[in-house]
């Protein structure tokens, strides 16, 4: 299918990418995971190497960091420690048109039906974090 375009909630025109066509599984109805995926101005093999570094350095008081970390043939997947909760990242970067690229992320909790919005802060803040290092916010 096409790749739809929204806007965001959060940042007015910030292009966020219909997730039907994400290669992530979808959430379902767990209020203790959230899922994204997000056009970049880049192509892949650049956003899959500043998305590890941004991981790789990630550290929120409330999200936690990632404390394990293994790449994948098209992004990475890491677990992350919150407290005594665990909490698993997937993301993926596929191609996308004119030289861009489609970020997908999915972070979602063990264990627990909520997680106070953890996991999608955690999203937001890697998201904003790659924007950042490529310089496209």
């Amino acid at each position: 299918g096409g790749v739809g375009m929204l806007a965001s909630h959060r940042m007015g025109s910030r292009p966020e990418v219909d997730g039907a066509d994400s290669p992530l599984p979808s959430c379902g109805p767990y209020p203790n995971c959230a899922r994204l995926s997000r056009a970049i101005p880049a192509n892949a093999e650049t956003v899959r190497r500043v998305a590890e570094a941004a991981v790789r350095s990630d550290r929120g008081l409330l999200t936690g960091r990632a404390d394990e970390l293994s790449l994948t043939q098209g992004g990475l997947r890491a677990t992350y420690k919150v407290g005594p909760f665990t909490d698993d990242l997937a993301l993926e970067v596929t191609a996308g048109p004119d030289g861009q690229s489609v970020l997908h992320l999915r972070s979602a909790s063990r264990a627990g039906r909520s997680d106070l919005g953890v996991n999608q802060r955690r999203l937001d803040r890697l998201t904003d974090d790659i924007l950042a290092r490529l310089d496209v916010l």
